[in-house]
């Protein structure tokens, strides 16, 4: 079935927007790794907040927020619920007394690494139609994309 937007006289069919389509594949993989997530008590957002902090030891609330581009309000209430699961601890910045670094726990670390291959499976079973090549050339304009508006 093609959906179709009439605009005056003229069709324009919503499958050649490029975001209609990769909102629709980011879904999917939202959906099933969120599906496998239910466990842990975190969605694929906070997976991907404690990943970030993987790469960023240290990191204050907020330089983990704007990596992610998430607000300040946000940023807290993601920090309050993985604190709360013991998946991350708040240590007072030694510099800036009203500021926050963030640790991963041994809690965190192990269930990331248990679980990343899931999200790649999660990510595969979605592009499962797809050959190897080109499911590394999309990941490689995915790359060049992200890296354009940073």
């Amino acid at each position: 079935m093609t959906i179709y937007l009439k605009v005056g006289v003229t069709l324009f069919s919503i499958f050649n927007s490029m975001g209609f389509l990769f909102g629709k594949v980011t879904e999917q993989m939202i959906e099933n790794f969120n599906a496998e997530l239910i466990p842990y008590q975190i969605d694929s957002k906070e997976f991907g907040f404690l990943t970030v902090i993987t790469s960023m030891p240290d990191a204050t609330q907020q330089q983990v927020g704007e990596v992610l581009h998430i607000d300040r309000t946000t940023t807290v209430k993601k920090v309050d619920h993985l604190e709360s699961l013991g998946y991350l601890i708040r240590v007072k910045n030694t510099v800036d007394r009203r500021m926050y670094n963030l640790q991963l726990t041994d809690k965190s670390e192990l269930m990331l690494k248990q679980l990343w291959p899931t999200l790649i499976n999660c990510e595969r079973s979605v592009l499962s139609s797809l050959t190897d090549e080109e499911v590394q050339n999309l990941n490689n304009i995915f790359i060049k994309l992200v890296k354009a508006w940073h």
